[in-house]
């Protein structure tokens, strides 16, 4: 894997929404950087401002030392993980009627990461994010409800910045919901480094193009192609 620069940057709320016992959460988001001090001739750590802290995954301090080509590095990615398996074993259970081994599996991921395992009794409090943000396209009036709310969160604090958001919100059908909402819901001060929430538009740009090659070449398609690319 080669290096890459941090042009994206963590909502300041996003590490707020983490139990203080998470471990992900210091993994996930990084508020600080390393400078170069030359009259100590060594790096030291300084924190950023809040609009800019960065993901923190992949990070250079959990490689060891000595010279490091930036173009290489010895922290493997990987492309899917056991957490993203229970996860999605978890929602096909929820979404098939067995709500009770959905949670038992997304509590594993919680357990695992030190967070507090989610139960019918603690679910109002322990979620911060939907006390912030009342997600207006799920509905958690029931039970399978209540564990797509909690999945909503949970995939995003155990998978953030590994590139499963968008295709997760694709699949449920909210892409363009949720990109709106939180453009309306950010803190303004960050809302210029925010385009999504501008360029997207529902109903089109959940699905690419299709090359017009493709278009030529099978008349079943009869030059129709997906919507908005007419």
């Amino acid at each position: 894997m080669g290096r890459a620069n941090a042009f994206f940057r963590v909502l300041p709320a996003w590490k707020d929404f983490f139990e203080p016992s998470d471990e992900r959460r210091d993994v996930m988001v990084c508020t600080y950087r390393y400078k170069w001090s030359a009259s100590e001739a060594k790096h030291y750590a300084e924190e950023n401002k809040v609009t800019d802290w960065y993901p923190g995954k992949w990070r250079r301090e959990w490689m060891p030392g000595g010279f490091v080509d930036p173009n290489n590095t010895g922290v493997n990615y990987c492309p899917l993980r056991y957490a993203d398996v229970v996860l999605m074993t978890a929602e096909a259970y929820n979404e098939t009627g067995n709500t009770p081994k959905a949670w038992e599996l997304l509590n594993m991921v919680r357990t695992r990461a030190k967070a507090t395992p989610i139960t019918d009794a603690n679910y109002s409090s322990l979620l911060k994010a939907p006390q912030v943000y009342d997600l207006p396209y799920i509905e958690d009036g029931d039970a399978a409800g209540k564990f797509r709310t909690a999945l909503y969160w949970e995939r995003g604090f155990e998978l953030a910045f590994e590139g499963q958001r968008k295709y997760d919100l694709l699949r449920w059908g909210i892409l363009g919901d949720a990109l709106k909402f939180f453009q309306t819901n950010m803190d303004t001060a960050l809302k210029g480094k925010y385009v999504a929430g501008d360029k997207f538009v529902k109903g089109k740009h959940e699905l690419f193009p299709i090359p017009l090659a493709e278009l030529q070449a099978n008349p079943a398609l009869n030059n129709q192609n997906n919507p908005g690319y007419e």
